[in-house]
């Protein structure tokens, strides 16, 4: 992949979508490579979908360099692409986010930096109120979930709906399943 990003050589690729079992062709201009949460994307335009897309480096089950050449969409900046995700997923939507936390993790939330546009609000008894604009909300969900009791999500209300969701999902498993 970096032989092909360095020579700006087109590529096809056989790539397994999470939950998957078969590899789907996709014939892409590789653009960059970049480490995200310590996994390799590549970032590829895709000619096809006339858009940017990332492809999980472990993901990737063939690679085949192409002889096509070919050139990088102009203004394309990396930094730009994933200036506004969160996590691996970037995009051009904007969707309001705000979780409040606990004291027990209000700690740990303000230690770190989770998104450019993040807004902290204290909140009673220690705890703290996060707001962002984002993207996309699949990893903010899962990352929600991470915090288990600890968080709470204020909107939007698709995100609330999700995590209750999959909360009793999880609770369903639990409850079923002997220990």
């Amino acid at each position: 992949m970096s032989q092909a990003i360095r020579r700006r050589l087109e590529v096809t690729l056989g790539y397994q979508k999470p939950g998957t079992t078969r590899r789907e062709m996709r014939r892409v201009q590789p653009c960059h490579l970049a480490n995200i949460q310590n996994l390799w994307y590549a970032i590829c335009f895709d000619p096809t979908k006339q858009d940017f897309r990332r492809f999980a480096l472990p993901r990737i089950k063939s690679l085949k360099l192409e002889t096509t050449r070919f050139d990088r969409p102009d203004g394309f900046s990396p930094e730009k692409y994933l200036a506004n995700a969160f996590g691996a997923f970037g995009g051009t939507g904007e969707v309001d986010v705000t979780i409040q936390f606990d004291a027990f993790a209000a700690t740990y939330v303000r230690e770190r930096s989770w998104h450019p546009s993040e807004e902290f609000k204290v909140m009673p008894k220690g705890g703290v109120q996060l707001s962002m604009r984002v993207p996309r909300l699949e990893e903010v969900e899962a990352w929600v979930l991470s915090w288990g009791a600890h968080a709470r999500v204020v909107a939007p209300p698709e995100l609330a709906v999700a995590v209750r969701n999959a909360g009793a999902a999880i609770a369903k498993i639990y409850r079923d399943h002997e220990i």
